[in-house]
């Protein structure tokens, strides 16, 4: 699920929008064997004016996929990037919206931004529309995703290993973590 960027092209404004803009780059075609996911809010229609486009991609030489990142998007607006022995990432702007490239040596869908996505999304399916609204709320007013969900979820420890320790829990189990 989430693993191509199809779903965008018949989601909300901006999912659509943002659909339109990622093709026009084409980014997903360019880093097609790196197994590129867009990961974080705009999947999942909780996401702000200004929020990001999260891509996370599957590497194993990062010199080799730094150089097809620079070739192709450095001219862009803003255009920064971090190379390390563990992991790359690049930023850059396109019509007034980030687009972040983050790079390591996993399969993208065993790293923590799809993990974190994806109980999120379970979390989602299960509970109503006014916790999508609270999530909203909260991250307005300044939280970020992973612990405006622990918050509501009243998980005290960790947010982002916490979210990570209920992937293992049957919906039945989530359910009992329930706002009321």
């Amino acid at each position: 699920m989430f693993t191509t960027i199809g779903y965008l092209k018949t989601g909300n404004k901006r999912q659509q929008k943002c659909y339109y803009q990622l093709r026009s780059i084409r980014i997903f075609e360019l880093l097609e064997s790196y197994h590129p996911i867009l990961v974080g809010t705009v999947p999942l229609e909780i996401d702000l004016p200004g929020s990001d486009l999260d891509i996370i991609c599957e590497v194993y030489d990062f010199v080799e996929f730094q150089t097809i990142i620079r070739n192709f998007y450095s001219n862009y607006k803003d255009f920064t990037e971090r190379l390390s022995t563990e992991d790359y990432v690049a930023n850059f702007f396109i019509d007034g919206h980030e687009i972040e490239i983050f790079a390591e040596a996993q399969p993208t869908t065993k790293q923590l931004g799809y993990r974190h996505m994806m109980i999120e999304y379970r979390l989602l399916q299960l509970f109503d529309e006014s916790f999508r609204q609270n999530i909203i709320r909260l991250k307005t007013v300044g939280y970020k995703t992973e612990p405006a969900f622990a918050k509501l979820l009243g998980l005290v420890e960790n947010p982002y290993e916490a979210l990570l320790e209920l992937e293992k829990y049957s919906d039945e189990e989530l359910l009992q973590y329930l706002p009321v």
